[in-house]
């Protein structure tokens, strides 16, 4: 019992613990293509403006952003919005994060500001929901995983441009229906980072 108290100590009441740790968020416009089939009848191809909103809990001990991550298609030609996503996931920074503050010497605090690559994966909750007034259409919710990979480039030092190409399949899927659905795609977005706050 006095391990568990130690360790609610150290972990919720000692600063020190969450120095390492900041947030921040971004938001991004972007064009996605994601076929989708449902059984051996329906098959759909979305290529529509895509939304995507990213909370990120950086971590600056192995560059690590962890995130969570909603995505909406802005526009599309079905009656319903046709695909949204909720997920987790990681980022991996190969130079570092950008707006890190560096003390050097423990005197002189700087910013580090460069255009910095990363890549990272996430998994999520889709649902699509396509109606187009005839016997094909269908609501699924489904288990899925995006793998990408990006470049920041800072504006000043606050606002970051951000570009990413991004991958996407189903893991697991339940229709109500039940027919087999399956779906991939990729897209690519455009948006700008809220580096602190």
């Amino acid at each position: 019992m006095s391990q568990i108290k130690t360790l609610f100590f150290c972990l919720l009441l000692t600063p020190s613990v969450f120095a390492h740790l900041y947030s921040d968020v971004d938001a991004s416009l972007g064009f996605t293509s994601i076929n989708v089939t449902a059984g051996n009848t329906f098959e759909a191809k979305l290529e529509e403006a895509i939304f995507e909103f990213n909370y990120n809990l950086n971590y600056a001990g192995p560059n690590i952003a962890f995130n969570i991550n909603f995505a909406e298609v802005v526009k599309d030609g079905f009656t319903n919005i046709s695909y949204t996503r909720m997920g987790l996931g990681a980022r991996w920074y190969f130079f570092g994060f950008n707006g890190q503050k560096l003390i050097i010497d423990n005197q002189t605090s700087g910013l580090i500001l460069r255009p910095t690559p990363y890549i990272g994966s996430g998994v999520g909750m889709s649902n699509f929901s396509i109606t187009e007034g005839g016997p094909g259409d269908f609501n699924a919710s489904n288990l899925d995983l995006t793998i990408y990979a990006g470049l920041e480039v800072p504006l000043t030092s606050t606002f970051l441009l951000m570009l990413q190409a991004q991958g996407l399949t189903n893991i697991t899927s339940s229709e109500e229906e039940g027919r087999n659905i399956s779906y991939l795609g990729f897209s690519f977005h455009a948006g700008i980072k809220v580096s602190s706050f």
